[in-house]
């Protein structure tokens, strides 16, 4: 039973870091080089913004499809808010920002606890929700902000244990990255904190952009250490340096997540 348990919280794990992979828009492409025995990037194309009209519409259409596989009923809370966002509030950005924040962490934590299923429509119109928050604050500046400013405030108020994941992550990052990878990501990191967690420019923009790079940056990093520990092919020694990172990434996400306001 408790293993069966743990394998549920690892797959919801794994969903997780994919989600912020998908939906904070970095372009660029994280891969294990054999070669050289460490994590390296590439960068695609990057891919054009949907509108807000379009996000509604692909939150109704999940939405509607959760409904009719009896997951949801009208009267639950997230049909209800987000029912009221879509007839009501569809040209006012930042109520529809909020209201979609708001209903992906009410869905998030009902699966974490099993108080909902893990299931595809659910997790569909999770991940919705989400690419829809996101898109709209790539597209209003000031939208954006207000919510950095949030996420500035969470920073000031991470806990002690945060805040020592994150330094803590450093050395780890630079021990499976490629060099200049791992300079950049350490760098982002250090923008949201110095020694002793405090913002360092105080600037919402760059500090919000570091967020968004680093958390996926991470994901990104975490899901790779668990591909190479698990058997890619590699020395031993870069095998056991991979297997080591996983449950310091594993810390540190989450946390840039929550930054993020989900």
């Amino acid at each position: 039973m408790d293993d069966g348990i743990a394998a549920v919280a690892e797959r919801i794990e794994t969903l997780s870091a994919a989600l912020i992979i998908d939906e904070t828009g970095l372009i660029e492409e994280l891969y294990y080089n054999v070669e050289q025995g460490h994590i390296a990037r590439k960068i695609p194309p990057a891919a054009n913004q949907n509108s807000i009209s379009l996000t509604l519409t692909a939150v109704e259409d999940d939405l509607n499809e959760a409904v009719r596989g009896n997951y949801l009923s009208e009267n639950t809370y997230v049909v209800r808010v987000l029912r009221r966002t879509i007839e009501i509030h569809a040209k006012n950005p930042e109520r529809v920002e909020m209201d979609l924040v708001k209903v992906s962490k009410n869905l998030r934590g009902q699966i974490d606890k099993g108080d909902l299923p893990d299931a595809p429509e659910l997790e569909g119109l999770h991940d919705t929700c989400v690419t829809g928050a996101l898109d709209i604050r790539a597209l209003h500046p000031n939208i954006a902000e207000a919510r950095a400013q949030r996420g500035l405030q969470a920073i000031r108020e991470a806990s002690t244990e945060e805040k020592a994941s994150i330094a803590e992550s450093f050395e780890t990052i630079r021990a499976i990255s490629e060099v200049t990878l791992a300079d950049d990501v350490i760098d982002d990191l250090k923008e949201l904190t110095d020694g002793d967690a405090v913002p360092m420019s105080g600037d919402v923009e760059l500090t919000t952009d570091a967020i968004i790079r680093s958390s996926s940056r991470t994901a990104k990093m975490w899901l790779i250490a668990k591909k190479v520990a698990a058997g890619t092919p590699g020395a031993a020694a870069t095998i056991v340096v991979f297997d080591q990172a996983i449950p310091v990434l594993q810390k540190v996400w989450p946390i840039l997540m929550k930054l993020l306001g989900f």
